[in-house]
């Protein structure tokens, strides 16, 4: 289960797929603090929601670290005892750095962060000083993500960084959903194909440096030659085609089934149910025909789809297309 904590971000990533939740400043039009941050009150609530079958709570933004008491919440994750997995950008303020460095109770079992860099064509100076200053204060809590969003994109800079800075040696790999109901900028699913070049380059030279690629939801079985798979798997990158629930809770406790198909999912408070596994099982009946349908027409009797070895894409792709 992932807690939106804020839903005001500083950066403007071109295939932002949280767009339908992030807001433009953190004042409202009175200067004062807006609403897009979670109350503690709110946040305890949230934790108490988290199934106990989980063992990490995934905190996300906008951007998490803008949070006035982000330090005070991680504590609060912990004392409930999970580990807390922060999706951030890794653009922190000086006071956001030290006041999570001096965690006493800090280590790279119950903290990681899964920092989101672009490519460098799209990241302005101030966004590399700011990510490289984590990088070196934090860098054994630092997993790098990327979303792929364009066929022109070299990914070995990906490598590069975690070597320089000493990070973890993983890379979270994305590919950039579409909304189910607005614009963003992503890759359609018609062209994946043409991706698994870039995939595969970046995947061999993970594989010569020992760093790891798991893979997010949203890939196809397809997108790939059976070689390239077994290439993949000799590589050690933990490959999977899948989509679904992944529960979503927001500051005022609505939740969404995953920010591609908020707009769809009625915004239902977690008050409703008893915890986020009766809340996922509700995500996964409702969302079913998406979910097992498929957005390509090859999906149409596909074996790998009937047998779940692939979930053909994003479901946002599967509405986009039959909406």
């Amino acid at each position: 289960m992932n807690i939106l904590i804020t839903s005001v971000c500083n950066r403007r990533c071109p295939y932002c797929f949280a767009a339908s939740r992030i807001s433009n400043s953190p004042e409202n039009a009175e200067g004062e603090l807006d609403t897009s941050f979670i109350s503690v009150e709110n946040f305890d609530r949230a934790l108490e929601f988290a199934s106990k079958k989980e063992q990490i709570v995934g905190i996300l933004g906008g951007e998490p670290s803008l949070h006035p008491h982000f330090a005070r919440l991680i504590e609060q994750t912990w004392a409930a005892g999970f580990c807390a997995k922060v999706f951030t950008n890794g653009v922190w303020s000086e006071k956001a750095v030290d006041e999570i460095e001096k965690l006493p109770a800090r280590s790279t079992a119950n903290l990681r962060l899964v920092v989101n860099t672009n490519h460098p064509d799209i990241t302005s100076a101030a966004e590399s000083t700011a990510q490289q200053h984590l990088f070196s204060r934090l860098p054994e809590h630092c997993c790098l993500s990327f979303n792929i969003h364009s066929l022109n994109q070299d990914l070995s800079f990906l490598a590069d960084l975690i070597t320089q800075y000493g990070l973890m040696r993983e890379i979270r790999l994305g590919i950039a959903a579409p909304l189910a109901e607005q614009a963003s900028e992503f890759v359609p699913i018609a062209d994946y194909r043409k991706v698994a070049p870039l995939v595969m380059a970046l995947a061999e030279r993970c594989d010569s440096h020992n760093i790891r690629i798991g893979f997010d939801c949203g890939f196809t079985l397809c997108m790939f030659t059976p070689e390239q798979l077994g290439l993949l798997y000799t590589w050690g990158a933990d490959f999977k085609a899948s989509c679904g629930p992944a529960i979503d809770v927001g500051v005022d406790l609505t939740a969404w089934v995953c920010f591609p198909l908020a707009t769809l999912s009625k915004s239902v408070s977690i008050t409703d149910f008893r915890d986020s596994f009766e809340l996922g099982r509700y995500f996964e009946e409702f969302f079913d025909p998406l979910y097992s349908t498929g957005a390509l027409p090859e999906c149409i009797g596909c074996k790998h789809l009937k047998r779940k070895r692939c979930s053909g894409g994003c479901a946002a792709h599967t509405y986009r297309r039959y909406a």
